[in-house]
């Protein structure tokens, strides 16, 4: 009987286990960046003010615009600042101002405008903002 000698493969290597123990760790590490990463992207998503469009007809008086997408003129629910974001008639952004298709007249409807708004809440009391104007 010829005795052989071992071939290795039955063994395993030394550095098996701290190559496991490093695996281990390093996936651990990975699994809880994850999470956390996940929990700052949804509470960042959750401080963030919903966005909405709206197609609206605006009265614009020299100092407030209001506008409704309500068959009522009267029926003002949409504030819009006289210095906010918009987008002229050619597709020019303006970062502030009065929107030109929102002149100070006051003489009745302007309209439809697109506008970009939030629901902003404070002090017990809610409303809705245009943050952009579309003319």
């Amino acid at each position: 009987m010829s005795h052989q000698e071992p071939s290795g493969q039955d063994e395993p290597p030394r550095h098996s286990r701290a190559w496991r123990l490093l695996l281990n760790r390093r996936g651990a590490a990975a699994a809880a960046l994850l999470v956390v990463g996940l929990a700052i992207g949804y509470i960042a998503g959750q401080q963030r003010p919903a966005m909405h469009e709206a197609e609206v007809r605006c009265l614009s008086a020299i100092d407030t615009i209001s506008c409704t997408d309500d068959p009522d003129p009267g029926h003002g629910e949409f504030w819009v600042p006289r210095d906010v974001a918009w987008i002229d008639s050619t597709g020019g952004f303006h970062m502030g101002g009065r929107p030109e298709c929102l002149p100070p007249t006051g003489r009745g409807t302007e309209g439809p405008i697109a506008i970009t708004w939030v629901t902003v809440e404070a002090s017990g009391r809610s409303w809705k903002q245009a943050v952009g104007v579309e003319c």
